[in-house]
């Protein structure tokens, strides 16, 4: 008589990973998954899903992510009990050997420090419009000890795990950068800190595009191009590379339908 055994396995978290650039849903074999430096087992499903599964308890997660993007996604502190119960949207940033598609615009750069040293592993952000329309931020609501950002949003965008830019509350200060979570309707997003300051309803919101520079301080950030009003073959934003302790800020243009290169000098 055939004796079968069925094993049971415990769900810990379902994710789904986007393409920041293209926001297509990543589904290939080459992604996995680590938890404190441990392989974690995961089931990869036909619908874009990757279902982790068997994991023991609160812990790091880290997404190791094919050559085409920039290294690695991790979650800290991912509670099991709490996050399986919904989706997470993980959007990976192109890295250096993303394959740009012809015709799209993109920033690429070689940062040094004012020595001629290659200035290895700087972050990098720009700052940039939507193309869904003028997308602003009409409140910052708290809920259940929850942050929630309220945005315009004509079109019905899901913009969760986007990762957004508003201008400061005082002059002159950078801009407050957060990421949008999770979603609780059409236009009220969970935000995944706490703000530093209150920004002002009704300001304008930027996308953020990211990277980090190699150890040869290469950066390459490919944009959804958006015309400025005065020029449509020119596309302005900001730019903003720093190193945990200082910031180098600088607007910039770049140009339809293509990769244009920068050497960028930081001054520390």
């Amino acid at each position: 008589m055939a004796c079968h055994i069925k094993m049971l396995r415990s769900v810990s978290a379902v994710f789904r990973l986007i393409d920041d650039f293209t926001g297509k849903v990543l589904n290939d074999a080459s992604f996995f998954f680590l938890s404190n430096g441990k392989r974690i087992s995961h089931i990869r499903k036909p619908e874009g899903f990757f279902v982790l599964v068997d994991m023991e308890e609160s812990r790091d997660l880290q997404i190791i992510i094919c050559s085409r993007y920039y290294c690695n996604y991790v979650i800290s502190g991912l509670s099991v009990p709490s996050e399986s119960k919904s989706i997470i949207t993980a959007r990976l940033t192109p890295g250096l050997n993303y394959p740009v598609p012809p015709g799209a615009s993109a920033y690429s750069a070689c940062f040094t420090h004012s020595s001629g040293i290659p200035a290895a592993n700087l972050a990098i952000e720009l700052y940039a419009p939507f193309r869904d329309g003028a997308v602003k931020l009409k409140s910052i609501n708290t809920l259940d000890n929850e942050a929630y950002a309220s945005l315009s949003n004509p079109y019905g965008v899901d913009y969760t795990g986007f990762t957004l830019a508003v201008p400061s509350p005082d002059e002159g200060d950078s801009p407050l950068v957060f990421s949008l979570s999770s979603r609780k309707d059409s236009t009220d997003f969970r935000i995944d800190r706490p703000l530093r300051k209150v920004p002002s309803c009704g300001c304008m919101v930027k996308r953020v595009y990211s990277s980090v520079c190699d150890f040869l301080g290469r950066a390459l950030i490919p944009v959804d191009y958006i015309a400025s009003p005065e020029s449509p073959d020119v596309m302005e934003v900001q730019l903003h590379a720093f190193n945990g302790v200082n910031s180098y800020f600088r607007d910039i243009s770049l140009s339809r339908g293509c990769i244009k290169h920068f050497n960028e000098v930081v001054d520390w």
